[in-house]
């Protein structure tokens, strides 16, 4: 199983695989936005990606299918994502959630308040009006890793 850009062809199988993880999927053709996606025999079965902004990114998408989760498919995607920005220069990531709080923390993330985002981030679709208020911001510098 290897890590690739999401295809045309595989958009709508990374779109069912967030909403059945409760993940937002209405923004993901915004500019900036990479998608990645691991394919077991055809099915698209991990998903993940990141929004470039400035020497910022936004993490978005990771979601594992549920039969598959617990086999380090996420950490190994959440690893391609944070190298992928270490290439583009980016020097922190951040990302929401409401469901995932102490998996990220696990990975060295640390919670952060809004008051602490960047603007560029907050002007975001995500981050301004896709995810809930209950939703945790989370942060971590690119050279850290898991």
């Amino acid at each position: 199983m290897e890590i690739g850009s999401v295809l045309n062809e595989e958009k709508g199988a990374v779109v069912q695989l967030l909403n059945e993880s409760g993940l937002p999927t209405t923004d993901v053709n915004e500019p900036g936005v990479k998608l990645f996606c691991i394919i077991n025999q055809g099915e698209v079965i991990v998903s993940g990606g990141y929004q470039l902004l400035g020497n910022y990114a936004l993490i978005r998408s990771l979601a594992v299918k549920e039969r598959f989760k617990g086999k380090y498919l996420g950490e190994l995607m959440l690893k391609y994502l944070l190298d992928e920005c270490s290439e583009r220069s980016v020097k922190k990531v951040f990302l929401l959630t409401t469901t995932a709080e102490a998996y990220f923390v696990k990975h060295g993330f640390s919670t952060v308040d809004c008051d602490e985002v960047p603007e560029i981030i907050k002007q975001t679709s995500e981050f301004s009006s896709l995810c809930p208020a209950t939703a945790i911001v989370l942060t971590k510098e690119i050279g850290t890793y898991l």
